[in-house]
């Protein structure tokens, strides 16, 4: 999140420069400038930066790689440990910011946590050629295969179909084998 808080930044603005932020259950990366790419959009999208000059000197550096994968390594990071997935908030007069909450479980997360873990997940798994389920959303949250927790997931696929951040990937398959990409796709 430096590197790329520090590649991404809006140069001709000289009010600001990057900045990292350490609180008490988050850390926040903000730089003046807002992003290129759609919000929405940051994991799969080509990349574009303003500072090619700049990338080039850290890719040297090996402190990037020029790929546009930061998004799907900090969304990455997070599933692994079961944390939030990364917000990212960004306009013209702001800026960037990208924030990275604490581990909290599932049961500890917000409606909109876990709305945007779903999303991230399901672009996450569209990246690597696969797709979104209920079992791989369960997995990533760190759930076992109780019915409960099937429950739940489904809930919230639903949840956020109607929300129109997902789709199915076949309408023709039943319930138990439905598989998910993002809207997008």
């Amino acid at each position: 999140m430096l590197s790329n808080t520090v590649i991404h930044q809006e140069l001709s603005d000289t009010t600001a420069g990057p900045r990292v932020d350490i609180y008490q259950n988050r850390i926040s990366f903000s730089n003046p400038g807002a992003s290129l790419i759609p919000i929405n959009r940051v994991l799969n999208a080509q990349p574009k930066t303003r500072n090619n000059g700049l990338v080039g000197i850290l890719r040297q550096m090996d402190l990037c790689e020029e790929g546009g994968t930061g998004w799907d390594i900090a969304v990455a990071a997070c599933e692994a440990f079961h944390m939030p997935s990364p917000r990212i908030e960004s306009d013209d007069e702001l800026g960037t910011r990208v924030t990275l909450f604490g581990g909290p479980a599932y049961d500890r997360m917000t409606k909109r946590e876990r709305v945007d873990a779903l999303y991230w997940h399901t672009c996450l798994k569209y990246a690597e050629g696969a797709s979104m389920s209920n079992k791989t959303l369960r997995e990533r949250f760190g759930l076992d295969d109780e019915r409960k927790n099937v429950l739940a997931m489904s809930r919230l696929i639903r949840s956020c179909i109607d929300a129109e951040l997902i789709k199915e990937e076949d309408e023709d398959v039943g319930p138990k084998n439905r598989r998910y990409v993002p809207y997008w796709a």
